[in-house]
């Protein structure tokens, strides 16, 4: 990873939340809600087996140490504000892939956070 511009890090660090939210919320819908005779160690347990969940966790994990190799490379104020690229791309990625729907203020939300992530980037 030397060699690979930060930029090229946060992007993939964005794909890795993105595809872990979409994971852990795909992971959660078949976890269906906690049960309350068998209680939390059951949900525990049914939370280890779920692969969707531990793909989500394993995504986050290897995001956390990424994200360290960016911040010894960049400024927090430049990196960080790129992060918000997650919110737009997780909406999307939950819209195409989870048939969640999308009103047309949060297709403006999303457009604004991108036009923000934009202008950060330029400067």
């Amino acid at each position: 990873m030397p060699g690979l511009p930060v930029l090229v890090l946060v992007l993939f660090c964005i794909f890795l939340n993105v595809t872990g939210q979409i994971s852990l919320k795909y992971g959660a819908s078949r976890l269906g809600p906690l049960p309350a005779r068998q209680g939390i160690p059951f949900f525990l347990l049914q939370v280890v087996k779920n692969p969707f969940v531990l793909t989500s966790l394993g995504c986050a994990f290897t995001s956390l140490l990424l994200w360290l190799i960016i911040l010894s490379r960049a400024e927090l104020s430049a990196v960080y504000p790129m992060l918000a690229l997650s919110y737009a791309l997780t909406a999307m990625a939950a819209r195409l892939l989870l048939g969640e729907q999308l009103s047309s203020l949060r297709v403006l939300g999303i457009t604004l956070i991108c036009l923000g992530v934009f202008l950060i980037a330029r400067s």
